[in-house]
């Protein structure tokens, strides 16, 4: 405090008093324990002050500049510095004078304890300190505002250390002053906001220490300073402003007054649900929620966490504008939990406050129609013919006929009078809302559906207003708002029961809802126009589908776009080339796609359907095919039946249920499948197959063995049969009408086997080789080749063809190493096994065959070349072939396309043997005529 400090400036003031004194300050000092006056040691000084109940003594030290006065005090002496103080000034001399009252200027400061901090709006409030009331009776606050002390202070029981003040309330900083000059400046209390609310256009706080000057005080609303032409109300204790927030979020504020700010506050605007809409317990849906702040504000929206609660039922998949959220909700079937469930959103933390209850299936009115002197009523959840229950005027009508339909969107009764009334529906009790007649006035009309060509529509009129019978009735139609006049029928001069009238319905399509208005009598009804007739559907073979009815009236609309046409739960487009939709008098076609599936066909004609056919385009199968021949790959199965499509058959399967396994299905044509079963053989089976849910038992027959060629080898008297059809179930096999033994299967298309009897017998021999495989034979006469030469011819080529690439031996040397490869292939295993006799043996065989082959068969006698003529005869008719030799090649095959392979490298059937000194080059055979004619065999070196 000021006011505790010595003055460290020297205060120089020259005072005249009555008693010509003079009193020079060079200081001042006032505490709680003493009142203190630093003098020129040449000026008067204060020795005594005087109050009415107590004197103040002053004691003084000197030095050579000045002198110190000072007066000790007390609390108790303090409480009685009050009324009139007289005062004794003494010289430096000594002389005093106690004549005179102490000057306003001389009165000490006072000394304040703590702050001072009234309420802006006022009211009693203490002030507590010493020398409060030197030279007053009331406080006085720059400039001129006075404050009343609550008490008398010449009372002995007033306290004047603590003073009640009589406050009437400020703002902002003010400052009391003191007849002495001496200012003290003080603030309010500090603005506390204590509650906050909201409506949709004001924000109220309520509190303390508001102030109430405008020009003071400053409101913020998250972190902004709002204008204050909004501010609406402004007291100490209650401020309002224009604020309004249209998203759910939470709002800070706080409030500057008098320079001191409040505490931060903030509300939370949450949203406001108004109404929603009913789903259905079984199927769940959408659910549309309507009211204000229903999303965060569009910056926020994305970091937003938004949830739905209806009941203990989470709504999923949320979208939100500010007035509008939609979210889904799962069925919850039959649980009972369904009905005046609490809906709780919540965004970012913030939930609503009202109790907007909700109920599954909850039955709703949004239309009411008279149409035939029935009421229709048009909204959603109205349950069943036997659930709902009608109310009219609050009274639950009984043995009325009521039908709803399957969507349980429109429910239609007919009354047993149309009167002014209300309307609710009860559905397993819950009540509807109210829809109302609000007249007695109906109509019917004939015909009920107009031709969408335009027609003239007779309306029969009841309990019309007698006071509207000399007026024109009038038809708005709601959807372009066009009116057409009445035209009196004259058949009945009784307005007040029923009168008719004629109309022009003009051309258009689908449902339309109309008024019918006679003065002021308004009949709300609905008529549809005519509709297409279908007949039937079918597919034709060309894979379209075609639908006959009657279109003659309809093919302007298609064409406008007004008709759509409905197929496997799409809308068909005409976008498939060269197969366009077809439209006419009396067919619609359009072609058959992959994903269409058996559905319903009906046409959408200006937002009304058609009554639906029903088309089964599934593929049904009618047969199988039956007494299958398969081979060793397995074979195919084909399915015969309807409605095949290629991108659904390709890779569809076939189950074979007595395997259990699946095989691939591949498409043919619109009434043929395929169907390639890799079974193994040889065993005939009968197998029960499965597709599309048609089954069939199939018989499996495998194929005989087939044979192409054979060789043996003389030198082991193995003989190698290959061709086709072979199992390694090997019941026999025979060479002409000798067996075979150790039997060996190799693989499908090559087996093996032991002769016993000698290998010249055979050799080069036309024979009979009968090969059975799990009973079942394969037979076939053909010439048993050697198959060491064709192995020697097949080295020698080897050979020839190395020599060849390589460009190193001449065509003599070729010619040496052929016999050289020849005679060692040849001896190669018989001399080791048989010695050398067996070699001379085989060396005569092989002369004496060149002999005959060189004397052009001369030894063959006539029958055998009627006989192989004959067999060449049977062959020939089967192949004709335009160039072959004796033996059925190709003459024009080169020696290595026809040699033989060895027995282990044998996975195909082997090719005839090459031409050889042990086979005779022969010319073509162009004809069987040819075999006679002695040109036909030429002399062939050996």
């Amino acid at each position: 405090m000021n006011n505790l400090l010595l003055s460290t400036i020297l205060i120089s003031l020259i005072i005249r008093i009555n008693c010509q004194f003079e009193i020079i300050f060079k200081g001042t000092n006032f505490t709680k324990e003493a009142i203190t006056y630093i003098y020129d040691i040449n000026s008067n000084y204060f020795s005594k002050w005087g109050f009415p109940d107590v004197d103040l003594l002053f004691s003084c030290t000197n030095n050579t500049i000045t002198r110190t006065c000072v007066g000790p005090v007390n609390e108790t002496m303090v409480k009685k510095f009050k009324g009139t103080i007289s005062n004794c000034i003494t010289t430096p001399n000594g002389i005093s004078d106690c004549n005179s009252f102490l000057w306003k200027d001389y009165y000490p400061n006072p000394i304040i304890d703590g702050e001072f901090r009234p309420q802006t709006k006022g009211g009693y409030i203490n002030i507590q300190g010493y020398y409060l009331v030197f030279g007053i009776t009331k406080f006085t606050i720059l400039p001129s505002t006075k404050v009343s002390i609550i008490g008398d202070l010449e009372s002995s029981t007033i306290d004047i250390t603590n003073l009640t003040l009589d406050y009437k309330g400020g703002c902002g900083p003010r400052t009391f002053i003191w007849p002495n000059n001496f200012n003290y400046t003080f603030n309010h209390q500090k603005p506390n906001i204590s509650t906050i609310s909201s409506t949709d256009t004001q924000l109220i706080a309520n509190g303390t220490n508001f102030c109430n000057i405008i020009d003071l005080i400053n409101i913020y609303i998250d972190g902004i300073k709002i204008d204050k032409s909004n501010i609406t109300l402004m007291d100490h204790e209650v401020f309002q402003a224009s604020y309004s927030q249209p998203y759910c979020k939470s709002v800070s504020l706080y409030i500057v007054s008098g320079g001191l700010e409040s505490n931060h506050v903030s509300i939370n605007y949450k949203p406001i649900l108004n109404t929603v809409n009913s789903v259905s317990k079984k199927n769940g849906g959408f659910i549309t929620i309507t009211g204000s702040r229903l999303s965060p504000p569009p910056s926020l929206i994305t970091n937003s966490t938004i949830t739905i609660k209806i009941g203990t039922y989470d709504c999923k998949n949320i979208t939100c504008t500010n007035q509008q959220i939609i979210c889904n909700i799962d069925p919850i079937g039959d649980s009972d939990d369904s009905v005046n469930l609490p809906i709780k959103l919540t965004i970012n933390s913030i939930s609503n406050d009202n109790k907007l209850l909700y109920s599954f299936d909850q039955p709703s009115i949004s239309n009411i129609l008279i149409p035939q002197g029935e009421i229709k009523l048009i909204g959603k959840f109205f349950g069943t013919n036997e659930t709902a229950q009608i109310l009219i005027d609050d009274i639950p009508q009984t043995n009325l006929k009521i039908n709803v339909n399957e969507k349980q969107t429109i429910l239609l009764f007919k009354p047993n009078q149309i009167i002014k009334s209300k309307i609710n529906v009860i559905v397993n009790g819950m009540k509807s809302n109210t829809a109302e007649i609000s007249s007695p006035f109906y109509t019917l009309q004939n015909p009920l559906t107009p031709s969408v060509n335009g027609q003239i529509v007779n309306f029969t009129l009841f309990n019309i207003n007698p006071s509207n019978a000399n007026s024109t009735p009038i038809i708005t139609l709601l959807q372009d708002k066009s009116t057409i006049n009445g035209i009196d029928l004259k058949n009945s001069t009784d307005y007040s029961t029923k009168h008719t009238f004629s109309f022009t319905i003009p051309k258009g399509c689908g449902r339309n809802e109309f008024s019918l208005s006679i003065g002021n009598d308004t009949n709300y009804s609905e008529f549809y126009y005519n509709m297409p007739i279908i007949n039937n559907c079918s597919i034709r073979i060309d894979q379209t589908i075609e639908c006959i009815g009657q279109y003659q009236e309809f093919i302007n609309l298609y064409k406008n776009g007004q008709i759509k046409i409905f197929f496997s739960n799409s809308i068909l487009v005409d976008n498939v080339p060269n197969k366009p939709i077809k439209f006419t008098n009396s067919s619609i076609s359009f072609p058959l796609k992959p994903e269409y599936g058996s559905s319903e066909f009906k046409l959408l004609v200006c937002n009304e359907f058609t009554l639906p056919i029903k088309v089964d385009i599934s593929p049904t199968v009618d047969s199988f095919e039956t007494n299958l021949t398969f081979n060793t790959t397995g074979g195919s199965i084909l399915i015969t039946g309807k409605n095949f499509i290629k991108e659904t058959i390709d890779n569809s399967l076939i189950h074979c249920i007595t395997n259990g396994l699946d095989y691939n299905c591949t498409f043919i044509n619109f009434s043929t499948i395929s169907c390639f079963m890799n079974i193994n053989g040889p065993d005939d089976q009968l197998l029960q197959v499965i597709f599309e849910n048609k089954k069939e038992n199939i018989s499996i027959k495998f194929s005989p063995p087939t044979i192409l060629n054979s060789t043996i080898s003389r030198q082991t008297s193995l003989i190698t049969i290959t061709g086709t059809e072979f199992y390694n179930k090997i019941d026999r096999i025979s060479i002409g009408n000798k067996e075979c033994s150790k039997i060996t299967f190799i693989n499908s298309t090559c087996i093996t086997c032991l002769i016993k009897e000698e290998t010249n017998l055979i050799i080069d021999k036309l024979l009979f080789v009968n090969v059975t495989i799990n009973g079942k034979s394969g037979v076939k006469e053909i010439i048993i080749y050697n198959n060491d030469i064709i192995i020697s011819n097949n080295n020698n080529n080897n050979n020839n063809n190395n020599n060849n690439n390589n460009n190193n031996n001449n065509s003599l040397d070729n010619e040496k190493n052929d016999k050289r490869e020849f005679l060692n292939n040849d001896k190669k295993g018989f001399i080791d096994k048989n010695g050398w006799i067996v070699a001379i043996i085989v060396i005569g065989v092989l002369l004496v065959v060149g002999l005959l082959l060189n004397i052009k068969f001369k030894l063959y006698s006539k029958t055998s070349r009627i006989l192989l003529k004959n067999r060449i005869k049977k062959n020939f008719k089967k192949n004709k072939p335009s160039m072959r030799t004796r033996n059925g090649n190709s003459i024009n095959q080169s020696n290595d396309n026809i040699l033989h392979s060895s027995i282990e490298s044998m996975s195909s059937p082997p090719l005839p043997p090459p031409q050889s000194r042990l086979q005779p080059s022969i010319s073509p055979i162009n004809s069987i005529d040819d075999f006679d004619n002695p040109s036909t065999f030429n002399d062939q070196s050996v």
